[in-house]
């Protein structure tokens, strides 16, 4: 019941804003105490079934999911901040996701406040199912996130890419150096916006109603042959300035 959300983006802590990944890693901590309490408190009432013990366990259960929601809610809060550094280039569509995660960071808020007026196992029972449901979108978000903030890190890449280019074309001295580079980077270029292109195509896969179908390994496979291509435009680009060094 309320191990669902432990695992869910841990590979995914490292890309996060130092500030943010400090809060995410405290709350991911107090959510393992408060559920390892839980735990504990299951137990003695499973061996003693008396009224005191069911209390305690009711309690451990509501401070474990409460912990749980504002552990979300800060890894919520740190995709929404993150996407403050590379959103320039699709400003409208990371827009729209800040403001769904924003939503959901509320919604998490506003749990903790009913789960804490949750008066008996049902109750509690009741909520986690309604807590399942919403679960899929939740995780959409977030997957989408992730893919979007990679697709826009990778669009300024291409940008910079572009405008190095154009300097070294700008420069008296290429002359003829550039040619080949050039007229393969239009193509390059094209193959790097359709392969981002696929990525942000794949956030918008169809979900079921009671399961989440995660495509955000397919998205990680269509931005890593993305980055091939940047780095091949790249590697282009580097021989070409070796060259007008040596001239």
């Amino acid at each position: 019941m309320l191990g669902l959300l432990l695992g869910l983006v841990m590979a995914q802590e490292a890309s996060l804003p130092d500030q943010y990944r400090q809060d995410y890693s405290f709350q991911v901590s107090e959510y393992q105490k408060k559920y390892i309490d839980y735990i504990d408190k299951k137990e003695i009432y499973t061996k003693y079934r008396t009224i005191t013990s069911k209390k305690d366990k009711i309690d451990a259960a509501k401070s474990a999911l409460i912990a749980r929601n504002t552990m979300l809610k800060s890894y919520l809060l740190a995709l929404r901040v993150n996407f403050d550094s590379f959103k320039t280039l699709s400003g409208i569509t990371t827009q729209k996701i800040q403001i769904e995660l924003s939503r959901w960071e509320d919604w998490c808020q506003e749990q903790n406040l009913i789960i804490d007026n949750l008066n008996s196992q049902n109750d509690i029972s009741s909520w986690v199912d309604d807590f399942q449901t919403k679960y899929i979108p939740i995780q959409t978000v977030i997957y989408t996130a992730l893919t979007q903030n990679q697709i826009n890190q990778r669009l300024l890449s291409l940008e910079l890419i572009k405008k190095l280019a154009e300097n070294l074309k700008a420069n008296p001295q290429t002359g003829d150096l550039l040619n080949d580079w050039l007229n393969s980077l239009p193509v390059k270029s094209d193959l790097v916006s359709a392969k981002l292109k696929n990525a942000q195509n794949l956030t918008q896969t169809k979900q079921l109603s009671n399961r989440f179908i995660n495509f955000y390994s397919n998205a990680k496979t269509e931005l890593n042959e993305a980055d091939r291509y940047l780095q091949n435009m790249l590697s282009d680009l580097k021989a070409v300035a070796i060259k007008l060094n040596q001239l």
